[in-house]
């Protein structure tokens, strides 16, 4: 039911409820710009974001470093710094479901979150 921009939009416009609220991450196969077009109509609404990296093309689906996703992060960090209060920052997915790319990633993404003041 969220797979597109259009699709969340609708979801949150149905059920129109104050206490309708919604996690984001950017959807799968979308350039930066949909991804982020997405996210900023979301804003009100958004509670928390899911942090990952991943490579996603027609042959290879591949999770990557963190910091592989620096490029995208910091646009998404940035426009989700204008929601009002703290909102958590999750690592959902870990190249290699590794404890020490986890470590590597919350590092990352402890510098961006510092940098861009969410």
């Amino acid at each position: 039911m969220t797979d597109t921009n259009a699709s969340a939009q609708a979801l949150l416009k149905a059920v129109d409820h104050p206490n309708m609220l919604t996690y984001w991450q950017p959807p799968n196969k979308r350039s930066v710009e949909y991804c982020l077009e997405g996210l900023q109509a979301l804003l009100p609404q958004v509670i928390g974001l899911h942090i990952f990296s991943w490579l996603f093309n027609e042959n290879d689906r591949s999770l990557l470093p963190l910091a592989d996703g620096a490029d995208w992060w910091e646009k998404y960090l940035t426009a989700a710094a204008k929601i009002p209060g703290e909102i958590p920052a999750m690592l959902e997915f870990v190249k290699g479901d590794e404890p020490e790319q986890f470590l590597e990633d919350a590092e990352t993404l402890k510098k961006w979150l510092k940098r861009i003041q969410v």
